[in-house]
């Protein structure tokens, strides 16, 4: 007896279907804040690990350039799709606050340990925690949203 091939197996998603849920969620007005976002909150982290020195602490440099990109990513979910109101992409107010909070403390982390790679490392562990919040659907986690 054969079995057709798509009995009990779902095919994979296709690239297309990927993009556009990639897409859906990061709209154009989001990349764009993003982007604008990344080089000022580079520069202010930079400044709070103890300054821009790429040639001396590479290391550093690169892991504080990688918390700017998250921290910029994750600043940049609050800017609501075109016809959105705020409130949808702000989320519950607690998970929202946290979020936000991680790259202020992803600077406070550089702040305590200037130039250690180290401390580099935790802040952008933090800001992707950030990220991954803000990223995941408030009514699976969020303690206060509806269940």
């Amino acid at each position: 007896m054969r079995l057709p091939l798509s009995v009990g197996l779902d095919a994979p998603p296709s690239s297309h279907d990927r993009l556009s849920r990639w897409r859906s969620r990061w709209p154009t007005r989001r990349l764009v804040a993003a982007v604008l976002l990344a080089v000022p909150l580079g520069w202010v982290l930079a400044d709070a690990g103890g300054g821009w020195s790429p040639t001396t602490f590479p290391a550093w440099t690169a892991l504080v350039v990688v918390a700017a990109l998250v921290g910029a990513a994750t600043l940049s979910t609050y800017v609501p799709a075109r016809g959105a109101p705020w409130r949808l992409d702000l989320g519950c107010a607690p998970c929202s606050a946290v979020s936000g909070l991680t790259v202020l403390a992803a600077a406070w982390l550089l702040a305590l340990g200037p130039h250690q790679a180290s401390m580099a490392l935790v802040a952008v562990i933090v800001a992707t925690a950030g990220l991954l919040q803000r990223l995941t659907p408030d009514s699976t986690t969020c303690a206060t949203g509806p269940r």
